[in-house]
């Protein structure tokens, strides 16, 4: 079930991060990536939101 929707106030700062269960991975391969942020970038324009950062972090090996 997801959280209930909730409103944002201005002037404040969000941290947003990507995650999967169990560490497991979320995205195979660059283009995935790339897909990824171009959603983000939708969503900045669509929503009117200022991001002020973004990091991929490195995947994991398989087997690690």
């Amino acid at each position: 079930m997801g959280r209930s929707k909730r409103t944002a106030d201005e002037n404040f700062v969000y941290h947003v991060l990507r995650r999967a269960p169990a560490r497991m991975t979320i995205f195979e391969r660059d283009e995935d990536d790339e897909a990824s942020l171009g959603v983000l970038e939708d969503a900045e324009d669509r929503t009117k939101t200022r991001l002020l950062a973004y990091r991929f972090m490195p995947r994991r090996e398989k087997g690690s």
